[in-house]
Protein backbone atom coordinates (compact mmCIF):
# COMPACT_ATOMS: atom_id res chain seq x y z
CA UNK A 1 0.00 0.00 0.00
CA UNK A 2 2.67 2.45 0.96
CA UNK A 3 4.52 1.62 -2.52
CA UNK A 4 1.24 2.58 -4.72
CA UNK A 5 1.06 5.53 -2.55
CA UNK A 6 4.18 7.06 -3.02
CA UNK A 7 4.25 6.39 -6.93
CA UNK A 8 1.16 8.70 -6.99
CA UNK A 9 1.67 10.80 -4.32
CA UNK A 10 5.04 11.92 -6.73
CA UNK A 11 3.29 12.22 -9.70
CA UNK A 12 3.08 8.28 -11.40
CA UNK A 13 0.55 8.32 -14.20
CA UNK A 14 0.69 4.92 -14.84
CA UNK A 15 -1.31 1.51 -13.97
CA UNK A 16 -0.51 0.55 -10.67
CA UNK A 17 -2.28 -2.79 -9.54
CA UNK A 18 -1.85 -3.77 -6.08
CA UNK A 19 -2.38 -7.81 -5.70
CA UNK A 20 -3.23 -10.04 -2.35
CA UNK A 21 -4.46 -13.18 -0.77
CA UNK A 22 -7.01 -11.48 0.86
CA UNK A 23 -10.63 -11.24 0.59
CA UNK A 24 -10.54 -7.60 2.44
CA UNK A 25 -8.91 -4.00 1.08
CA UNK A 26 -5.66 -3.75 3.06
CA UNK A 27 -6.40 -3.99 6.94
CA UNK A 28 -4.39 -2.94 10.22
CA UNK A 29 -3.37 -6.39 11.68
CA UNK A 30 -1.66 -4.75 14.24
CA UNK A 31 -4.71 -3.27 15.74
CA UNK A 32 -6.77 -6.63 14.65
CA UNK A 33 -4.32 -8.29 17.53
CA UNK A 34 -5.40 -6.13 19.86
CA UNK A 35 -9.07 -5.62 19.45
CA UNK A 36 -10.39 -8.57 17.97
CA UNK A 37 -13.96 -7.56 18.12
CA UNK A 38 -13.46 -5.18 15.09
CA UNK A 39 -14.59 -5.88 11.41
CA UNK A 40 -12.22 -5.95 8.38
CA UNK A 41 -13.81 -2.69 7.14
CA UNK A 42 -13.36 -0.49 10.82
CA UNK A 43 -9.65 -1.50 10.47
CA UNK A 44 -9.17 -0.75 6.62
CA UNK A 45 -6.18 1.52 6.16
CA UNK A 46 -7.52 3.47 3.81
CA UNK A 47 -11.15 3.44 2.96
CA UNK A 48 -12.45 2.37 -0.62
CA UNK A 49 -12.71 5.02 -2.26
CA UNK A 50 -9.26 6.37 -1.72
CA UNK A 51 -8.42 3.40 -4.56
CA UNK A 52 -11.16 4.60 -6.54
CA UNK A 53 -9.47 8.38 -5.84
CA UNK A 54 -6.00 7.74 -6.74
CA UNK A 55 -6.14 4.85 -9.68
CA UNK A 56 -4.92 1.81 -7.70
CA UNK A 57 -6.43 -1.47 -8.94
CA UNK A 58 -6.95 -3.91 -5.93
CA UNK A 59 -7.05 -7.88 -6.86
CA UNK A 60 -8.20 -9.52 -3.81
CA UNK A 61 -7.93 -13.21 -3.40
CA UNK A 62 -4.89 -13.48 -5.88
CA UNK A 63 -2.05 -15.70 -5.91
CA UNK A 64 0.83 -15.27 -7.91
CA UNK A 65 1.79 -18.66 -9.55
CA UNK A 66 4.67 -17.10 -12.19
CA UNK A 67 6.61 -14.14 -12.71
CA UNK A 68 7.91 -13.96 -16.57
CA UNK A 69 10.68 -10.81 -16.58
CA UNK A 70 11.62 -11.80 -19.85
CA UNK A 71 7.75 -11.28 -21.53
CA UNK A 72 7.18 -8.71 -18.28
CA UNK A 73 3.83 -10.43 -17.67
CA UNK A 74 2.28 -12.11 -14.61
CA UNK A 75 0.16 -14.74 -13.85
CA UNK A 76 -1.94 -15.44 -11.39
CA UNK A 77 -5.20 -17.36 -10.26
CA UNK A 78 -8.38 -15.86 -8.63
CA UNK A 79 -11.26 -17.98 -7.29
CA UNK A 80 -13.95 -16.10 -9.36
CA UNK A 81 -11.71 -15.93 -12.60
CA UNK A 82 -9.41 -18.54 -12.73
CA UNK A 83 -5.69 -17.89 -14.51
CA UNK A 84 -4.95 -14.73 -15.59
CA UNK A 85 -2.10 -12.91 -16.62
CA UNK A 86 -1.44 -9.14 -16.53
CA UNK A 87 1.22 -7.48 -18.76
CA UNK A 88 3.97 -5.03 -16.82
CA UNK A 89 6.46 -2.41 -17.76
CA UNK A 90 7.75 -2.79 -13.76
CA UNK A 91 6.86 -4.86 -10.93
CA UNK A 92 7.41 -4.43 -7.02
CA UNK A 93 7.31 -7.45 -5.37
CA UNK A 94 6.21 -7.45 -1.71
CA UNK A 95 5.44 -10.01 -0.33
CA UNK A 96 4.65 -8.93 3.45
CA UNK A 97 4.57 -11.60 6.22
CA UNK A 98 3.05 -14.62 7.67
CA UNK A 99 0.85 -13.68 10.60
CA UNK A 100 1.62 -15.39 14.05
CA UNK A 101 -1.95 -17.79 15.22
CA UNK A 102 -3.67 -16.29 18.48
CA UNK A 103 -3.94 -19.15 20.99
CA UNK A 104 -6.92 -17.62 22.71
CA UNK A 105 -10.66 -19.39 23.33
CA UNK A 106 -12.47 -18.38 20.04
CA UNK A 107 -9.25 -17.89 17.74
CA UNK A 108 -10.56 -20.23 15.11
CA UNK A 109 -14.13 -18.37 15.03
Amino acid sequence: LAAAETLRQEGFKGRVVMMTREPHLPYDRVVLSKNLDKTAEALQLRPPDFFEKWGIEVVREASVTKLDSKGQELHYTTPTKGEEALKYDSVLVATGGSPRKLFVPGATL
